[in-house]
Formats: structure tokens, C-alpha cells, sequence
């Protein structure tokens, strides 16, 4: 499998928080709850393994499918994505803050094109 593109070269991904108690450095997580859906939990499990150098304590709340709790209290931040929930928050009057996951040293690429070598070799354009 090769990967030959990707829709978004720097990730999406960030974690959102209020206005009021910002969280915007990996150092703002410590004793923090983090809500996340259950799809985004590998991402965030992954930067919280990255982080562990850091000495960082904080909590997620699994199974959070939706920031909405965070502008209640529930949660202390959001594990979402910059150019959808956040949008979405701010239209509705919340002031969101950010810390995208890219700008703090965990790069990803999102929504990938993937194939494989036989695929490439068989219909390059040459």
C-alpha cells in the first residue's frame, strides 16, 4: 500500500475549549477533562502517548460524540476539528478557542488517497 495524496497536508484535528478556561499548549491539559467521540479516540490516545514525556495528567471522557457539553461544563475540552465543530460553535455564538494538534508537534495528514504498486504501475500516466 502506497499513499499518494492526502485532502488536508496538516490535520484537522485540535482541542477545543471555552473562551473562559482556555486550553491552548499541551501544558493547559494537565488535570483537564477532555470529551472525545469514540472515532477520534485513536488520535487522541496517540498524542496523549506522545505527550508522556511532559509528565501531563488529564482525563477523557470517551463516547462525548459532541462539544455541545463542553459550553455546559461537562468537559473541560473537546477533541474535534477546526474547520467543523468549531465553525459550528462559534455560528452559535460560543467564544471557542483552539490547539490544533499539528501546531503542537503531532503531524498527521487527513483523509488519505491509498493504493498499491501494482495499481500505480498499471495506469501511470507517462
Amino acid at each position: 500500500m502506497k499513499i499518494i495524496g492526502a485532502v488536508y497536508a496538516r490535520y484537522a484535528g485540535c482541542v477545543m475549549s471555552m473562551g473562559t478556561t482556555p486550553i491552548e499548549r499541551p501544558e493547559d491539559l494537565y488535570g483537564k477533562t477532555i470529551g472525545c467521540a469514540s472515532s477520534t479516540e485513536p488520535v487522541w490516545r496517540n498524542f496523549i502517548a506522545a505527550l508522556t514525556a511532559r509528565r501531563r495528567q488529564d482525563h477523557h471522557r470517551s463516547g462525548a460524540g459532541d462539544p455541545i457539553g463542553m459550553t455546559s461544563g461537562q468537559f473541560d475540552g473537546y477533541v474535534g476539528f477546526v474547520n467543523n465543530q468549531v465553525v459550528d460553535l462559534r455560528a452559535k455564538g460560543f467564544d471557542i478557542r483552539t490547539m490544533l494538534l499539528a501546531d503542537v508537534g503531532f503531524p498527521l495528514v487527513g483523509q488519505t488517497y491509498i493504493t498499491t504498486q501494482e495499481n500505480i504501475d498499471k495506469h501511470a500516466t507517462r
